[in-house]
This record gives structure tokens, sequence and C-alpha cells, in this order.
């Protein structure tokens, strides 16, 4: 089995937000923040170390019941690339890092297993999910491709590397894209707590 090493992006200031979304809960009768939700749901053993690149303290405190090693982010004023950065220079796998964004509550443990597999099989290639003919995340990177993320800039992640070596992606498919719904809004947050909800009542 290659070596894979996750790192969970989770020092972002979510402006568009007006709050930490990772902290606001998904439904009134349950408090659970959104991004312990998403925790929960990690597939652990499938990788050598799980990263969590933090700003915020509270999630020190929510991270300590899971397998995570948090990595406080002292410039993630800086933007996207700063976190990014702070990953790779933690990780210590062999074959790949994969990056996962801690606002996709919904996305399945099979999925996750699915893009580790597809590495499996491709380990030369950048493995990203793909429904209704849009990119989706977490895109999983082979290590050769660190220098790469280690150049990044700004508010920049991987959009760009991805788009140089367009021979080198392999594009997995999924039939819908519900599960990799980010929430970055205030609307998307409302149409989420309702998704749950229903979740909750069937």
């Amino acid at each position: 089995m290659l070596e894979v090493d996750a790192v969970i992006l989770a020092s972002g200031s979510a402006i568009r937000m007006g709050t930490n979304k990772l902290l606001l809960p998904l439904h009134d009768n349950d408090k659970t923040p959104l991004i312990k939700h998403f925790l929960k749901k990690m597939p652990y053993t499938l990788f050598k170390n799980v990263f969590l690149i933090y700003s915020d303290p509270n999630f020190l405190n929510i991270s300590s019941a899971f397998p995570i090693t948090p990595c406080y982010n002292n410039e993630a004023e800086i933007g996207k690339s700063a976190a990014i950065k702070k990953g790779v220079s933690y990780s210590s796998a062999n074959d790949g890092i994969i990056f996962f964004v801690a606002d996709q509550p919904f996305l399945l443990p099979t999925t996750i297993a699915e893009i580790i597999e597809t590495f499996e099989k491709h380990p030369n290639s950048i493995i990203v999910p793909q429904a209704n003919n849009k990119p989706r995340n977490p895109v999983l990177f082979p290590t050769r491709f660190k220098s790469d993320l280690l150049k990044l800039q700004g508010d920049e992640g991987g959009k760009n590397i991805i788009k140089t070596h367009l021979k080198e992606v392999h594009y997995l498919e999924f039939p819908t894209a519900e599960q990799f719904t980010d929430i970055d809004t205030p609307a998307m947050y409302k149409k989420m707590t309702a998704v749950f909800e229903q979740g909750i009542q069937q």
C-alpha cells in the first residue's frame, strides 16, 4: 500500500460567512460544529498522518478526539498557499499528499477510499474527483509535486499546478455533486442545514 498523508485545510478567514463557519452547527438540535462532522467521517487508517492546519484555537480541543496532528498556521492571512505549504512541510509520506477542505461535511468516506484506491493504480498521477464536469475536492498530489506546492503564493491553491500538468491528471468521475458541496456563504449554509435536517428525519 502506498504511503499518503492527509492535510485538512481549516485556517481560512471565511470572509463571506462573516464568522468562522467551521464552528457553526448544522442543526438547532445538534450543536456539533461543522468541522467535527467532517472529522468524524475521515477514514484515518488510510493515511500515514493526518494534519489539521488551523488558526482558530477552538480547533485544538475539537481535534483532540481524533488521531490528528494539529498544525498552527501563523500566516493564515496570506491565503491558501500558506496553509498548503504548512501541510507539505509537515508531511513525511513517501508517495502522496491529499488536501481536504474542512467545509465539506457531506463528503463520504467511501469516496475518500476510492480516491486512494485510484492513486494505488495511478501512483504518478494527480487524482482529481469530478462531478457534473467540474473538478472537486479533495485532490491527491504525488510527492514529486512538493516543490510545485511550495512555490504557491497568496491565495493560490493547487488549480494552477493541475492546469500546468493536465497530462498527468487522472479525473475520477462521480455521478452527483452533493457530497462535494462546500459551505462558503450564508445562503449555502442555510441550504445545507436543510439537507442535514432532512437526513435526520429520514
